[in-house]
């Protein structure tokens, strides 16, 4: 950040303001989450006025230095369209990680060969708004859609025939992960209402359940 653009007077400090949100309109009065150490590297203060979701994580912003023109401020390092804070470092780019599956069946086949092998290891991918993520930690989460409980109760649906008229659900994977899903939202809307009551944020969910299939490389 520093690289990108040195605040004016002080090239060892960023333009952009990493700070901690409070209730003040103007954020550059803001507590900062980072101070330098004498060998100037950043250490995370952790001043913050209050938690933004259940795991205890400081409510943070990113907001222009205060001779900007504009006082604009943000939740978040990556965005489309928010100009006035481009200009001083954030970015639209995403951050991108690469997982091979096919290493990841591997580990979990050898756990599941003792444990159950009439189950096949699953690999559970959960995309989700922060109107979810503030509400759980995120083990919890695991434990919730790996749940054989949710398991048994989607594929006896599927088998009463009570899952949806759609003829995707004769298939027990689309069906259970369905299932899943409208169970994550459901439960997460009870906890939204407890932990926020009226001020909970919107949220959006999606599933994916990923199961290995044979190949030539793998059997």
């Amino acid at each position: 950040m520093r690289e990108f653009r040195s605040r004016d007077g002080d090239p060892s400090q960023p333009s952009l303001l990493v700070v901690y949100d409070a209730a003040t309109h103007d954020k550059s009065r803001c507590s900062p989450v980072f101070s330098l150490d004498r060998n100037g590297k950043p250490v995370v203060t952790n001043r913050g006025s209050y938690y933004k979701n259940v795991r205890k994580e400081w409510a943070s912003l990113v907001a222009a230095p205060s001779y900007a023109r504009f006082q604009d401020a943000l939740a978040f390092t990556r965005s489309i369209g928010d100009f006035h804070l481009h200009v001083y470092g954030v970015t639209h780019l995403p951050e991108v990680q690469s997982i091979d599956l096919n290493t990841v069946f591997d580990s979990l086949s050898e756990v599941n060969a003792y444990e159950d092998p009439t189950n096949p290891p699953t690999v559970a991918v959960v995309l989700a708004s922060d109107g979810i993520w503030d509400n759980w930690d995120y083990k919890d989460v695991t434990s919730f859609i790996v749940n054989p409980e949710l398991r048994r109760h989607s594929v006896r649906r599927v088998n009463e025939g009570k899952s949806s008229s759609s003829d995707d659900d004769d298939d027990p994977h689309i069906g259970h992960t369905k299932h899943v899903s409208r169970s994550l939202i459901r439960t997460n809307a009870e906890y939204a209402s407890r932990n926020f009551g009226n001020q909970a944020d919107n949220a959006t969910g999606i599933v994916l359940l990923i199961h290995p299939v044979d190949t030539p490389t793998r059997k």
